[in-house]
Parts: structure tokens; C-alpha cells; sequence
């Protein structure tokens, strides 16, 4: 069985570690993916620019 990826719910977490924690996005982006078992350039390629 393969597992969903849901791009818009960590793009949404990922968004509110740079907003709430001041992260920088590829911080932000690393503790997401670790978590949730993806890759961190997948998730990078997904970040509007505004908060790259």
C-alpha cells in the first residue's frame, strides 16, 4: 500500500514554522520533511518564493 503525501497540508506547516518560529524556510522545510518522511528538496520546490 503506498502512502498519500498531502503537499498542501506541509506546505501549510512549513509556512507556519517560518511565520511563528522565524525560521528560515530551509530549517523549516528540513524539521517538516524529517517528520513526515519526504524529501526537503520536494518540499523546497513548493515554498512561494515570498518566504524563501
Amino acid at each position: 500500500m503506498s502512502k498519500t503525501i498531502n503537499w498542501a497540508w506541509l506546505l501549510y506547516l512549513v509556512i507556519k514554522l517560518i511565520i511563528e518560529k522565524h525560521l528560515s524556510a530551509a530549517d523549516a522545510a528540513n524539521m517538516v520533511a524529517s517528520k513526515n518522511d519526504v524529501g526537503v528538496d520536494e518540499l523546497l520546490k513548493i515554498i512561494p518564493e515570498k518566504y524563501l
